[in-house]
C-alpha cells in the first residue's frame, strides 16, 4: 500500500473533499465503510474516528467487502495486500460552541 503525502493531495482535487455516505458495520476493527461508484473511491472509518479514503477500488472489491462475514479479517487479508493508494482525511471543521 502507498501513502500519499498531504503535498500530493491537492493533486487528487477534488477525490478528497467529496463526502461519500459511509454505513455503520457490525465490526470491532471498523466502524463505517462508503464507496463512490463513479470516482472507485472507499472511505473506511476505524473506532478511532479516523477515516481513510482508498482510490481506484473496483466495484467488486467493495461489494465483496460488504458481504464478507468479518470486515476486519478482510481488510487485512484481502483489501490491503491489494495496495490500493490512499489518504488520511482531514477531520471535518468543526465550530467553536
Amino acid at each position: 500500500m502507498r501513502h500519499r503525502a498531504a503535498q500530493d493531495c491537492i493533486l487528487i482535487g477534488y477525490r478528497t473533499m467529496k463526502n461519500i455516505l459511509r454505513i455503520v458495520v457490525d465490526s470491532s476493527s471498523i466502524r463505517s465503510i462508503g464507496y463512490d461508484r463513479s470516482d472507485r473511491l472507499l472511505d473506511i472509518e476505524y473506532p478511532s474516528g479516523d477515516v481513510y479514503r482508498y482510490f481506484e477500488v473496483p466495484a467488486w472489491e467493495y461489494e465483496n467487502f460488504m458481504k464478507a462475514e468479518s470486515k476486519g479479517t478482510y481488510l487485512n487479508r484481502e483489501f490491503k495486500s491489494a495496495g490500493y493508494e490512499y489518504v488520511k482525511l482531514a477531520p471535518p471543521n468543526r465550530r467553536a460552541s
